[in-house]
């Protein structure tokens, strides 16, 4: 180093949304002098603007504006207006000149249109008063001159001696003393006013403080007085305490002799439930097996009936073959006593054979004719018979199987009521488990409301007695509440 003071070198601007540029621009310069070149209108002094208002400027006068919002692009033909305008400076940090571990540093500024305004160093956001701070130490800063406007030129030459003073100290870097200068006066204003509310006050306080001696030696003579009534108090509670306890605890031997008949109860109803629920299977088995057996029971009646009036019909078959039967032999008989009728006649004419021989020829034709219808009769008669002892059969064997199945119905009948006679006597055991239940749960819950309420008795005791020590104020040699 030669003794030069280090000096802020501008490598690039970046801008974006900021008036005239639109989409994001961005320029850079070299060390040394650079010239933007332009006509009037193109945009030259939008990029001074640019720098001054990154730099932290807040009038929006000094950047040609009305407002913060109208440095936005506000739109063109073929350009739709921007959302926010952003402005970058990034200074080459090599010569150590801003006092941070960077090589380059970058100062941002953006703002929207509702009015968010960010600042950003290194993008880190920061304060305004962080940014000046920071390029006050260089010479750089909104009210220092390293940027010079249009006008400001005859502004600088024709000023007066203090306000070239003023510019001499700017470029010396005193502004940014001056500025904590400022705020420091600033503070000490706010302290002296300060000071000047605590002495009022004080002033106040002393003038109350004769009364309140006052009422301290009262407030000492009602403390002991109270000090002495939450003895008392406090005595009380205790015996009330005390046999407050002795029936907790009794209430709470009572209490664990009835959680013991209730934990038996439980497991007894515990093992009703098991019995119940095997019942209720076995009761369950029963009732299909009892709907199995009335399936049986009203099949075996349908059976009976059936029988009983196919036997009602063959009954009625065989007493009519019988009367056939009846009517065959009758014939037959006719027949055997007109053939021997015919016998006889035949032999008493047998002396005149002559005279008889017309009449033998009509008796053998009656006997013949009589004989076939003999012969005629005899297979039906046969039949008859047969069908006769066939039928016998049958009837016997119909009314054998009428006797097994009302034997078989009088056995599904006492089945039935057995198990009738389980399911009642099955529900009422439950029923009395149930009775008994509810009567251990009874006397659990009014034990159980014993004790709540002696719980309750003891907590308002202690209630009355933490009552009793703030109405007694506090103890002697402490200073009494204000």
């Amino acid at each position: 180093m030669s003794g030069r003071t280090p000096m802020a070198f501008l490598n690039r601007i970046r801008m974006k949304g900021f008036k005239t540029f639109a989409r994001s621009t961005e320029m850079i310069f070299e060390q040394g002098v650079s010239v933007i070149i332009g006509p009037n209108g193109s945009g030259k002094s939008n990029i001074a603007d640019a720098v001054l208002w990154a730099l932290g400027e807040q009038s929006p006068t000094s950047i040609r504006g009305r407002s913060m919002q109208d440095v936005i692009f506000s739109g063109s033909d073929g350009q739709r207006p921007a959302a926010v305008a952003e402005v970058s400076l990034t200074f080459d940090n090599a010569s150590g000149v801003f006092p941070l571990d960077f090589q380059e540093v970058e100062i941002s500024r953006r703002v929207t249109r509702d009015g968010a305004s960010e600042y950003r160093i290194n993008g880190v956001a920061s304060r305004l008063i962080d940014v000046e701070d920071l390029v006050g130490g260089v010479g750089l800063g909104r009210e220092m001159h390293s940027v010079i406007s249009q006008g400001r030129v005859d502004e600088l030459v024709n000023s007066t001696p203090a306000s070239r003073r003023a510019l001499v100290e700017e470029a010396a870097g005193l502004g940014r003393y001056k500025k904590r200068r400022d705020r420091a006066l600033a503070k000490l204003e706010k302290v002296n006013a300060n000071l000047l509310r605590v002495s009022d006050v004080e002033r106040e306080v002393r003038g109350a403080l004769r009364p309140l001696k006052q009422q301290v030696t009262a407030a000492e003579r009602y403390a002991e007085a109270s000090e002495e009534l939450a003895r008392l108090r406090a005595e009380a509670a205790m015996l009330a305490l005390v046999k407050l306890e002795a029936r907790i605890a009794e209430e709470r031997l009572a209490l664990d002799e009835v959680s013991a008949r209730r934990g038996e109860t439980e497991r007894s109803l515990e093992q009703l439930r098991e019995e119940r629920a095997r019942e209720e299977a076995r009761f369950t088995t029963a009732l299909r097996e009892r709907e199995a057996l009335s399936a049986l029971y009203h099949q075996a009646a349908a059976d009976v009936d059936r029988v009983r009036s196919r036997g009602a019909s063959l009954e009625q078959r065989t007493a009519r073959m019988e009367a056939e039967l009846a009517r065959a032999r009758r014939r037959v008989s006719l027949a055997v006593e007109e053939d021997a009728l015919a016998r006889a006649r035949a032999e008493d004419l047998g002396d005149g054979p002559a005279k008889a021989a017309g009449r033998l020829r009509v008796v053998s034709v009656a006997g013949e004719t009589l004989a076939a219808r003999l012969q005629e009769a005899r297979p039906a008669l046969v039949a008859a018979s047969q069908e006769e002892e066939s039928l016998r059969d049958e009837v016997f064997g119909l009314e054998a199987e009428r006797a097994r199945a009302l034997q078989e119905k009088e056995f599904l009948a006492r089945e039935m009521d057995g198990r009738s006679r389980r399911a009642e006597d099955l529900a009422e055991r439950s029923h009395v488990a149930v009775q008994r239940l509810q009567e251990v749960r009874n006397a659990a819950a009014e034990r159980t409301g014993m004790v709540q309420a002696a719980e309750t008795n003891h907590a308002k005791v202690e209630a009355e007695e933490a009552a009793a020590r703030e109405t007694a104020g506090p103890p002697p040699g402490e200073a009494a509440p204000r």
